[in-house]
């Protein structure tokens, strides 16, 4: 168990790095669940503290994040796209060997 908190905890720090870099939202969000999941599995609550205290040496606020828009959502990838769906209008042309000439006759190799 501490072993894998401890690598939570490696996780946390690449990602109070990057926000300290960039400030993004979406950083400070996966950043606050990875502290949520130490808080919830480590059974030593010295790492929490670590935790917290690498959180706040960072200046992010210890405070949950705002929930994220729904025009930040993206779908995963086994989740149906409304883009996937291909537009009517579009003309499939065959390519290489099996096509044909304007003249209509078939391509020969020269």
């Amino acid at each position: 168990n501490t072993k894998y908190v401890k690598g939570l905890i490696d996780t946390l720090q690449a990602l109070l790095d990057k926000w300290i870099v960039s400030g993004s939202m979406p950083t400070r969000r996966r950043a606050w669940n990875i502290l949520q999941q130490i808080d919830r599995l480590s059974t030593d609550k010295e790492l929490v503290q670590q935790a917290e205290r690498m959180i706040k040496r960072a200046m992010m606020p210890l405070d949950p994040p705002p929930h994220m828009p729904p025009t930040e959502h993206i779908p995963a990838v086994d989740q149906p796209s409304s883009q996937q769906q291909q537009p009517a209008n579009v003309i499939h042309k065959p390519m290489g060997a099996m096509a044909t000439s304007s003249d209509g006759k078939d391509r020969k190799e020269e």
